[in-house]
C-alpha cells in the first residue's frame, strides 16, 4: 500500500519546515509506503525558497506561478498522485499527524471511499471564530439534507480518498470551497464517508489563518447546490 499525502502551502514559512520533518518521520517510522506532494501557491515569505533548498525521493514538488487557490493545488495534486490512497493534510498544525493514521485504518478496516478527520466528533467545541464553526455546522447539515449523509464536519482539513475513486470524480472548485465539493461528489456517486475523531487547535488569523467565512462560506453554499443541482450532476 503506498500512501500520497499531499500539503497545500502558501506564505507558510513560520511552520512548514517543523510541519514537514514531523510527518515524514512519522511515515518513515510507520514503515509506510509514501509519496509527499506539496504544492507552494506562490509564496513570497521564503516558504518557496525552503522547498527549492533539498531533494528527497519521496517528496513531489510543484510551483504554482500564481496563487490558484487551494483546490486548484489540490486538483494538481489530484492529477501527479501515484498512491492506492490519497490524504489531504494542512500543515499548519491545527491538527495532529495521529489524525492521517486514524484515517487510513479507517479506510481500509470500512472500505469507504472517503474519511474525514472531524473536529465535531466528540462534543469538542475548540473554535476561535464562532462564525467558521456555526458556517460548518450550517453546511454540513445541508450537505446531510441534500444527499443522505450523516457528517458532522464537511470542512475539515483532514481528509483521506480511494486515490481511484477520487480520481473519477470531475472537480470545479478552485478555493476553500473545493472541501465541500469533494464530500458532495463521492456522496453523489455512492461513495461511503466515514469520520475519525480529530483533535483540533485553531490558530488566529494573525498566526496565519487565511479562510474568510463570509467570502469561502457563500462560495461553499454555491457548489454545495450547483452539484445537487440537475446540471451539476457530472457523471462523467
Amino acid at each position: 500500500m503506498k500512501i500520497s499525502i499531499v500539503l497545500c502551502v502558501f506564505d507558510e514559512i513560520r511552520v512548514i519546515q517543523d510541519s514537514f520533518e514531523r510527518l515524514k518521520k512519522d511515515c518513515d517510522n510507520r514503515g509506510l509506503r509514501f509519496e509527499i506532494i506539496i504544492v507552494d501557491n506562490n509564496s513570497s515569505d521564503g516558504t518557496r525558497e525552503w522547498l527549492e533548498s533539498f531533494e528527497d525521493d519521496s517528496v513531489v514538488k510543484i510551483f504554482n506561478k500564481v496563487n490558484i487557490g487551494k483546490g486548484g493545488s489540490i486538483k494538481k495534486a489530484i492529477n501527479v498522485a501515484k498512491g492506492e490512497y490519497l490524504v489531504i493534510f494542512d500543515p499548519d498544525q491545527e491538527y495532529e499527524n495521529v489524525t492521517i493514521w486514524d484515517s487510513l485504518l479507517k479506510i481500509e478496516e470500512t472500505g469507504a471511499k472517503c474519511v474525514l478527520g472531524s473536529r465535531r466528533l466528540g462534543n469538542r467545541r475548540n473554535y476561535k471564530y464562532p462564525l467558521n464553526y456555526y458556517g460548518v455546522v450550517v453546511l454540513t447539515t445541508l450537505i446531510n439534507i441534500l444527499y443522505g449523509t450523516k457528517l458532522t464536519d464537511a470542512a475539515t482539513a483532514v481528509k483521506c480518498f480511494d486515490l481511484d475513486f477520487l480520481k473519477s470524480i470531475p472537480l470545479i472548485s478552485n478555493g476553500f470551497n473545493l472541501d465541500f465539493e469533494l464530500v458532495c461528489r463521492v456522496a453523489q456517486r455512492g461513495g461511503n464517508i466515514d469520520e475519525v475523531q480529530a483533535n483540533y487547535f485553531p490558530r488566529s488569523k494573525a498566526e496565519g489563518k487565511k479562510l474568510n467565512a463570509l467570502r469561502d462560506g457563500f462560495l461553499s453554499l454555491i457548489v454545495i447546490l450547483i452539484t445537487w443541482l440537475p446540471f451539476g450532476k457530472n457523471k462523467n
